[in-house]
């Protein structure tokens, strides 16, 4: 293969890498979520499908947060999405969508900011390994999950007696 094939292909590459993880991306352009519409899953703004990304603050679903961020792309769910904790501003989770699905990796933290689980997401479902841990930070169990999202039996390895839902 000739130099100029090898560094096209290179390129080729690396373009389709940097845009498979293009969700893990933040926004700069913000407003506030209050200002968009959604119908039938589509979020708009100002009747346009929005790019960007939004914020909420105050108290959500009954649990007291400080703000959120949603991210969008094309008026569709695309991108990073975290909830923090109020008074601390310490995450309550982490976790980003790829056209709407729920995708890649997430973390979910005690308001103590440790860890409780961690994983993958693919395509809305469970991906992958996932571990869960107490609010001191120690290891409580793993599990594995095949590609249609449910468990592998036999392969939950768990260090404490008290047994973990998935909420």
């Amino acid at each position: 293969m000739n130099k100029k094939k090898l560094l096209s292909l290179i390129i080729t590459i690396s373009f389709i890498i940097v845009s498979c993880e293009s969700y893990k991306k933040e926004s700069s352009f913000v407003v506030k979520c209050n200002q968009l519409k959604t119908i039938q899953g589509l979020t708009t703004l100002n009747g346009t499908k929005f790019t960007g990304s939004c914020e909420v603050e105050g108290d959500d679903s009954g649990i007291a947060i400080v703000y959120a961020v949603k991210s969008f792309k094309k008026g569709v769910p695309h991108g990073v999405h975290k909830r923090y904790y109020y008074p601390t501003n310490k995450f309550d989770y982490v976790g980003y969508r790829k056209k709407g699905h729920i995708h890649g990796p997430y973390t979910k933290y005690y308001q103590n900011g440790n860890i409780m689980i961690t994983g993958q997401f693919k395509k809305g479902l469970y991906s992958g390994e996932w571990m869960f841990y107490d609010e001191q930070g120690k290891l409580l169990e793993e599990r594995r999950h095949g590609v249609d999202g449910s468990e592998i039996i036999g392969q939950r390895k768990t260090y404490s007696e008290n047994p973990i839902e998935i909420e």
